[in-house]
């Protein structure tokens, strides 16, 4: 690895205010890139500025502002799709309005995402999804349908990977375990009660599912997604690269 291993890339990163995607905007401006940051608040926008990155302030479930993400975002050599809205409810509290909800903003978004840009990355191009360990266990049944999603994430990867396969193009997923970011937090605070328990203690149970038994941090996950975006990983494609501290292992 070189320090300007990413020298003239132009990468767009979503959810990039905060957590991994935070972290992964930072590592690629040191490492030489341009940097298209997504966040949807004026304070993620900040956030992206104070990382050296270029604010974009959008929200990608909406159609206009993906559009104005690609249309501004110009001639792009990788994307990191690391948006995305945790949930916490019994499964039989869900309501239809919460399946469409979740799905648009975990599912849905990176589809189109994907859609739209996968045709405009050079032949060289390197995109990185976000999925989770909810993906592919059911052990936290409270997050059942932000599950659905991530599981489907990690079809949509497999899927881009093999269609630009041919053009040399390189598709792949990071699955992150339990990282230290904004998002495990809200996971604590919305589904604690549900077990009827403290969000320290229902961390400490999940910590207790992971061998490595401590949380990873978000530079952690940063450093194995702009390993996919360099040409060091050129013959990686369709691939789901778990950073979770042997959560899962598969």
């Amino acid at each position: 690895m070189t320090a300007a291993e990413l020298e003239g890339r132009r990468i767009v990163v979503t959810g990039a205010g905060s957590g991994i995607g935070r972290a992964t905007a930072r590592l690629a401006v040191a490492r030489g890139a341009v940097v298209i940051g997504v966040a949807r608040s004026a304070e993620g926008s900040a956030a992206i500025a104070a990382e050296g990155a270029i604010p974009f302030r959008g929200d990608m479930t909406h159609a206009a502002d993906r559009e104005r993400l690609v249309r501004e975002g110009g001639a792009v050599d990788g994307l990191v799709i690391a948006h995305g809205e945790t949930q916490g409810q019994p499964i039989a509290a869900v309501t239809e309005a919460d399946w469409d909800r979740l799905l648009d903003a975990n599912l849905r978004s990176v589809f189109f995402l994907l859609q739209a840009f996968t045709p405009r990355l050079p032949d060289h191009g390197s995109v990185v999804t976000l999925t989770s360990v909810a993906g592919k266990t059911g052990a936290i049944p409270e997050v059942t349908v932000y599950a659905a999603a991530k599981a489907g994430v990690m079809s949509l990867t497999r899927s881009f990977a093999t269609a630009n396969a041919a053009r040399g193009m390189r598709v792949n997923a990071v699955l992150p375990g339990i990282i230290d970011t904004p998002m495990q937090e809200r996971f604590l605070a919305l589904n604690a009660p549900i077990r009827g328990m403290s969000p320290a203690a229902l961390n400490a149970e999940r910590l207790a599912m992971t061998p490595m038994r401590r949380a990873g941090t978000p530079e952690e996950a940063a450093e194995v997604i702009c390993f996919l975006l360099s040409d060091r990983a050129s013959y990686l494609t369709g691939q789901t690269i778990n950073v979770a501290g042997g959560f899962v292992t598969w």
